[in-house]
C-alpha cells in the first residue's frame, strides 16, 4: 500500500519499480485470489462452485482475472469423466511470452492461456487411467519448448517431469535475423532470375533483327515475367489490358498457371 493506493508485485520483482497498481476497489477484489504479475497486470483468479467453463475478464485497465478452473480426471472408461472444481491454482509466466501456464494442485492437466488474445488454448489433460501419472503439483517452467513440473505419486512421493509442448502452445515465432535471412534469399534467387533472362533477351535480339516480341499485339518488346515459370512473353500494356478482364491466367508459353509477374526491364 503507497499513497492509499494497493500494489502487487511478483517475488523476484523490485517491488518498487515493478510493481502493478491494482486500480479496482477492495470490494471488486473480495473472494479473488492473486497469483502472480505479468507484463504489467496482476492476474487473480476466482473459483465458483457452478460448472461453467473457464473463463477470463479484465477489472480496471490492470487487473485480470481467471475463473472456474476443473480438474478433469479420466476414469478407466475413457468415455466417463470425474469433474471437480480445483481452489489451489499455481501460475507459470514471464514477461516474454504472452502465455500463461496455469495448473490446480494436485491436477491432471493444466491450461494455458493467451493474454494478447483473452482465449484459452485447449487444455493439455494427463492420460491418468493408462499409465497413472503424477498428479500436478508445480509448473516449474518452460523454456526452448519443453514444459517441467513437479507431480506427486500413488505413494505420496515426488516425481520430475518434462514433456514437450505443442507448437501452439509453446508461442514461438520466427526471429528477426531469421525473417531476414529468408528475405535476402528470395531477393538472391530473383536478381539471378533477373540476370539470367535479361542475358537469354540480349542473345536473342543478337539474333534476329526485329528481335522477340508479344505474343498478344506481335508489336511491342515483351517484358513481363511470369512465376514459376519465368517466360517472359507480353509486354506491359498488353498485360494490363489482359489482366482487366482476367483472360490472362496461363503462361502463353507453356500454359502453367501464373502465381506472380513483375515488369523486367532489358
Amino acid at each position: 500500500m503507497r499513497n492509499g493506493k494497493q500494489f502487487a508485485s511478483n517475488l523476484w520483482d523490485d517491488p518498487v519499480r515493478d510493481a502493478v497498481e491494482i486500480d479496482v476497489s477492495e470490494r471488486d477484489l473480495n473472494g479473488l485470489k492473486l497469483l502472480g504479475v505479468q507484463r504489467g497486470k496482476a492476474i487473480f483468479f476466482s473459483q465458483t462452485e457452478c460448472l461453467s467453463p473457464p473463463s477470463v475478464r479484465k477489472l480496471g485497465v490492470n487487473v485480470i482475472v481467471i475463473e472456474n478452473l476443473f480438474d478433469k480426471k479420466l476414469d478407466r472408461n475413457p468415455v466417463e469423466k470425474v469433474v471437480m472444481p480445483t481452489k489451489k491454482v499455481v501460475m507459470y509466466a514471464r514477461d516474454s511470452s504472452p502465455l500463461i501456464h496455469i495448473s490446480g494442485f494436485c491436477m491432471w492437466q493444466f491450461y494455458t492461456l493467451d493474454t494478447e488474445t483473452m482465449n484459452f488454448r485447449e487444455e493439455l489433460i494427463f492420460n491418468a487411467w493408462k499409465h497413472r501419472p503424477p498428479r500436478v503439483s508445480h509448473i516449474c517452467g518452460v523454456r526452448n519448448g519443453q514444459i517441467t513440473v513437479m507431480g506427486t505419486t500413488w505413494t505420496g512421493g515426488r516425481a520430475l517431469i518434462s514433456a514437450p509442448l505443442p507448437i501452439a502452445w509453446t508461442g514461438k515465432k520466427k526471429s528477426g535475423a531469421q525473417k531476414n535471412s529468408e528475405k535476402d534469399k528470395i531477393i538472391e534467387e530473383l536478381v539471378d532470375n533477373v540476370e539470367k533472362l535479361q542475358s537469354e533477351m540480349k542473345e536473342k535480339t543478337s539474333n534476329s533483327l526485329e528481335g522477340p516480341s508479344c505474343v498478344i499485339c506481335l508489336d511491342r518488346v515483351p517484358n513481363i515475367v511470369f512465376f514459376d515459370c519465368m517466360h517472359v512473353a507480353v509486354c506491359e500494356e498488353c498485360f494490363k489490358a489482359a489482366s482487366r478482364n482476367s483472360s490472362l491466367n496461363n503462361c502463353p508459353n507453356c500454359r502453367k498457371s501464373i502465381k506472380k509477374s513483375s515488369k523486367v526491364f532489358f
